[in-house]
C-alpha cells in the first residue's frame, strides 16, 4: 500500500521508487543514495527512509519534527498483536506472576513507552526494507541495541537515555511498516525485512573502522555524509 501514497510534489512512491532504480543506473550509484536524491527532488525529508517514515498520503511532515509516534499510534499496533509488550511477544518465563497478569502489566509498560518507540522510529527511518525476512541483521533483542548504540551518539538524548525495550523496538518496526517473523515459537523476539545494506547499518561500520590505524580516506568522507544524515 506505501507504493500508493504520493510526496509533495504529486508523484506516487511506487513512481519514486522506479525513478530511484533508474537513476542508480544511470549515474553507477548506490540506491540507497539514488532513492534519497528522489524523496528531495519530491518534496521529502533529507533520506528516503525518513520520507517514507512520515508519508500519510498526501504530505511530508516537516522535517524539523522529532516525534514520529504517539500514545495512539502504539495503541493501534497494540490492537492488532494483542501479545505484543513491553518484553516483546509473550512476557518473561523469569516472572511468577500468571501469565495474563504478566502481560497485562508489560502491555501498560508499553502503552506508556513513548519515548522509547521514538527512540526506535528515529533509527529505522535510516533503514531500508527488503522484500523478505532478513535474519543475518540480527533479532529485534539485537537491533534494539543497535538502537541504543546510535542514541547514544545524539547530543539531543544524553538527558533523557537511551534505553529502548524490545517490545518498543518491535512496536516501531511495525508502525513504520516493517515486516516481522518470531524467531522461535512462543519466543519475545523477532527477526524484520531490515535490509543489511541500511545507511544505519553502513554508518555503524565505518564509525568503529573510524578508529583503525589503516583507515581509508573515501570511507572517512563516505562517513561525514552519512553523519549528516543520521543528525536529528
Amino acid at each position: 500500500m506505501s507504493d500508493l501514497l504520493k510526496f509533495p510534489s504529486g508523484r506516487s512512491v511506487g513512481n519514486c521508487r522506479k525513478d530511484a532504480k533508474r537513476l542508480a543506473r544511470q549515474d553507477r550509484i548506490p540506491l540507497c543514495e539514488a532513492q534519497d536524491r528522489v524523496a528531495i527532488a519530491n518534496g521529502g525529508a533529507h533520506s528516503w527512509a525518513r520520507a517514507l517514515s512520515t508519508l500519510d498520503g498526501h504530505c511530508i511532515a516537516p522535517r524539523h519534527s522529532r516525534a514520529i509516534m504517539t500514545a495512539n499510534d502504539i495503541l493501534a499496533v497494540m490492537e492488532r498483536w494483542p501479545t505484543l509488550n513491553h518484553f516483546g511477544f509473550e512476557v518473561s518465563a523469569r516472572t511468577e506472576k500468571p501469565y495474563h497478569i504478566a502481560l497485562a502489566e508489560n502491555r501498560e509498560r508499553l502503552k506508556a513507552a513513548v519515548d522509547e518507540c521514538n527512540r526506535a522510529a528515529r533509527f529505522l527511518m535510516h533503514a531500508e526494507k527488503r522484500k523478505t525476512i532478513n535474519p543475518r541483521a540480527g533479532s529485534s533483542y539485537g537491533l534494539k541495541h543497535q538502537v541504543e548504540y546510535f542514541c547514544r551518539t545524539l547530543p539531543s538524548e544524553h538527558d533523557s537515555g537511551d534505553y529502548v525495550s524490545n517490545g518498543s523496538f518491535i512496536c516501531a518496526a511495525l508502525h513504520l511498516g516493517f515486516e516481522v517473523r518470531a524467531t522461535r515459537l512462543g519466543g519475545p523476539n523477532v527477526h524484520v525485512n531490515i535490509s543489511s545494506r541500511s545507511p544505519i547499518f553502513e554508518w555503524r561500520k565505518l564509525r568503529e573502522q573510524a578508529r583503525g590505524i589503516y583507515y581509508d580516506p573515501k570511507a572517512r568522507l563516505r562517513l561525514a555524509v552519512l553523519e549528516e544524515k543520521m543528525a536529528p
